[in-house]
C-alpha cells in the first residue's frame, strides 16, 4: 500500500533534481536548445520503448476512438509541451529555481480543480486542506526577503 506513495516522491524528487539540473544546462545552452534537444531525447526513447511494446500499442490503437486520440494531443500539449517550452524560458531567464520549481510545481490546487470539473469527483475537506499546505508553503518559497 505505501509503494504507490513511494514512487510518487520518488517522482517528487526526480522533478526537483531536474529543475536544478537544467537551471544548470541553461547556463550553456539556449532554452530554445534545451526544449528541442529534450524533445529529441524523449523522442528517442518512446520509439525505443515502442519497438519493445509494439503489440500493446497495436492493440491500443485498435481498440480506441478518435476522441480518444484527441484527448490524448490534448494531455500531451497540457503536460509535456507547452509547459516544458514555458519552464525552460523562465529558468533561463530568471534566478530563484526554488521559487519558480515551488510555483509551477504546485498543481495539487488545479488538478482538484479539474477533477472537480471534468470528472464530477467530489471535494472533501481533506482534500482543502491538503492543497492549503501547498498554497501556504508555495508563498513561504516564493517569499524572498
Amino acid at each position: 500500500m505505501l509503494v504507490p506513495y513511494a514512487v510518487a516522491f520518488f517522482i517528487a524528487m526526480l522533478y526537483g533534481l531536474s529543475a536544478v539540473t537544467e537551471k544548470l544546462v541553461l547556463k550553456v545552452f539556449s532554452a530554445k536548445y534545451l526544449f528541442i534537444a529534450s524533445g529529441l531525447l524523449f523522442g528517442t526513447v518512446a520509439l525505443i520503448y515502442l519497438c519493445f511494446n509494439y503489440h500493446e500499442f497495436r492493440t491500443n490503437i485498435r481498440n480506441s476512438q478518435l476522441r480518444h486520440h484527441g484527448l490524448l494531443v490534448l494531455s500531451v500539449m497540457a503536460a509535456l509541451i507547452v509547459p516544458m517550452y514555458l519552464w525552460f524560458n523562465l529558468l533561463h531567464d530568471n534566478d530563484k529555481v526554488q521559487v519558480w520549481s515551488a510555483i509551477t510545481f504546485s498543481a495539487p490546487m488545479f488538478t482538484l480543480l479539474f477533477v472537480y470539473l471534468l470528472m464530477d469527483d467530489d471535494i472533501t475537506k481533506w482534500n482543502i486542506l491538503g492543497v492549503s499546505f501547498v498554497v501556504v508553503g508555495t508563498l513561504l518559497l516564493a517569499y524572498d526577503r
